[in-house]
Order: C-alpha cells, then sequence, then structure tokens
C-alpha cells in the first residue's frame, strides 16, 4: 500500500523515505548543506577536470559530451569546512 510523502517528512528523514526506507537522490548542493557547519563550506580545487593522458581514440569526444549528461558539477569536487568540532 502507498502512502501519501510530505515533503516536509522527507526533508526532515533526510531524503529517506520513512514509509520504505527507499533513498531519494540528492544533488551535490544538498550534500554539502547536510554535511558542513551553515555558511563554512569552502570548494576547492575548481579547475579539476579529466583528462585524456593516454589518447584512447574517440574518448575527447565522450569527454566533451559527459556535461551535457549530467547536472553542474554532480559528481566532482573538493571540499573544505568544519563539521561540529572537526575539520574536514
Amino acid at each position: 500500500m502507498q502512502k501519501i510523502l510530505l515533503k516536509s517528512e522527507l526533508e526532515e528523514a533526510l531524503g529517506v523515505c520513512p514509509n520504505c526506507s527507499h533513498h531519494h537522490r540528492q544533488g551535490a548542493a544538498k550534500h554539502i548543506e547536510l554535511t558542513f557547519d551553515p555558511g563554512s563550506f569552502e570548494e576547492a580545487d575548481t579547475g579539476l577536470a579529466s583528462g585524456d593522458p593516454l589518447g584512447f581514440p574517440e574518448y575527447a569526444d565522450k569527454l566533451a559530451m559527459a556535461p551535457l549528461a549530467t547536472t553542474p558539477r554532480a559528481v566532482d569536487g573538493c571540499a573544505d569546512g568544519p563539521v561540529g568540532p572537526l575539520g574536514m
């Protein structure tokens, strides 16, 4: 049996359905919000990018198309900031 789940209930459960334990997708921004203390996040190494040092055939084309298939900064990135008394 399916139940109606309010957005506020889902947010309170950090994206995990309290009825069936399904973990809903959360973007990078939400993970940052949940991990770091408010206002303390500093993005690092913003210039990181994939390369093709071995010169694989057609790989350069795949690298060029990859950003079109994902949300901005969906996977990559480094962060620095405190989590409670800990520095991360």
